[in-house]
């Protein structure tokens, strides 16, 4: 399952805002952290910027923002609670646009619990 989120935002989020909300993310995702949050912000040509990401068993959870846009990411092997994630992306950054788009990935990815046919 991968959830894509495009924000476009009045500022660019300070970086605590971006690591309390990584760690929500996974709080929410109910998936295991094997590496924890890293936020870095950073100046390039076209301004400020600000990435972050989380480590996590079944993948990981990643948001980047510059020129006052913002993406998020969360890519798992497995289903998570994705519907009230748009609610919380909102508490925590208040865009002015936002748009999500879902991502089943499903082929080639087989059910962990079903045991493995090959040789």
């Amino acid at each position: 399952m991968h959830l894509v989120a495009e924000l476009t935002l009045t500022a660019t989020p300070p970086k605590n805002t971006v690591l309390v909300f990584l760690e929500d993310a996974v709080r929410l995702t109910g998936l295991k952290v094997i590496c924890p949050p890293e936020v870095v912000e950073y100046e390039t040509q076209y301004g400020e910027g600000i990435t972050g990401f989380v480590l996590i068993a079944e993948s990981h959870i990643a948001f980047s923002c510059i020129k006052l846009r913002g993406d998020i990411h969360i890519f798992s092997c497995r289903d998570f609670p994705y519907k009230d994630f748009e609610q919380v992306i909102r508490q925590h950054f208040h865009p002015l646009s936002l748009k999500t788009y879902l991502i089943l990935r499903t082929a080639g990815h087989p059910d962990p619990s079903t045991p493995s046919t090959s040789h």
